[in-house]
């Protein structure tokens, strides 16, 4: 699935407004737990889902979209119609309204998923992509579906999907996408830097109170694949 960044990624409405009211929508009245048992995942991991503590990964959104025949479009983004067959008859999911040619430069989707406990992500491509209309101007350039709390204080929410440019020097205080050589990513503010090394700033989980203390990380330089300071962040309801 293609999505037109022109039109679908322009303004800042609420993004995730979320795939986590939808994913509810679409249980219904079935209980949570024979609807987990039905996409084949914890209840436990469908209760996060659902009340926005973690994002879908990749596997599970291929998994609802095909079993309740809902279009994948309307999941992620809430545009469109929620079922295949109301959108199209055929079963089929609907292209998007006057799409364009694909002539410009697509991006990818990454999602986020399998976070540790200092909030380092295992990223995995979404079937949804962006299409840029001007020709090249896709290239090095990242969109990650946000998972965790590590940056809410930053206003980066889960769910928000955050535009990076590989591009781009970053420099301290920018918001960055930050792959490690291990293959872990996340999303980080840039607090200092130096020939050697990167310190990155986050916030660690929120307390029974809701708040959350501030954390700072090293990485090493010889351990980062590469960094990418955030361009603009789009929130989608």
């Amino acid at each position: 699935m293609t999505i037109d960044a022109q039109n679908s990624f322009r303004d800042s409405d609420a993004f995730s407004g979320t795939i986590a009211s939808r994913l509810r929508l679409v249980r219904g009245e079935q209980s949570r737990r024979s609807f987990a048992k039905r996409l084949s995942i914890k209840e436990s991991t469908l209760r996060n889902y659902e009340q926005g503590a973690s994002v879908p990964n990749a596997d599970f959104l291929v998994t609802i979209c095909k079993k309740m025949r809902i279009s994948s479009r309307w999941l992620l983004l809430g545009e469109g119609a929620m079922g295949l067959a109301a959108a199209s008859g055929s079963g089929e999911e609907p292209e998007p309204p006057e799409r364009r040619p694909l002539s410009g430069g697509t991006t990818p989707v990454i999602g986020l998923a399998a976070g540790d406990a200092e909030g380092w992500y295992t990223p995995s491509q979404l079937a949804l992509s962006i299409l840029w209309p001007v020709e090249n101007a896709g290239k090095g350039i990242l969109a990650v579906l946000t998972a965790g709390a590590e940056m809410q204080p930053e206003g980066i929410k889960p769910g928000n999907v955050a535009i990076c440019d590989k591009s781009l020097t970053c420099g301290p205080g920018d918001a960055v996408y930050v792959r490690r050589k291990d293959g872990r990513a996340a999303l980080r503010r840039l607090h200092e830097m130096d020939e050697s090394r990167f310190v990155l700033q986050s916030w660690q989980a929120p307390s029974e109170e809701g708040i959350q203390a501030l954390r700072l990380e090293k990485a090493m330089r010889d351990d980062v694949d590469f960094i990418a300071p955030v361009s603009f962040i789009k929130v989608k309801a």
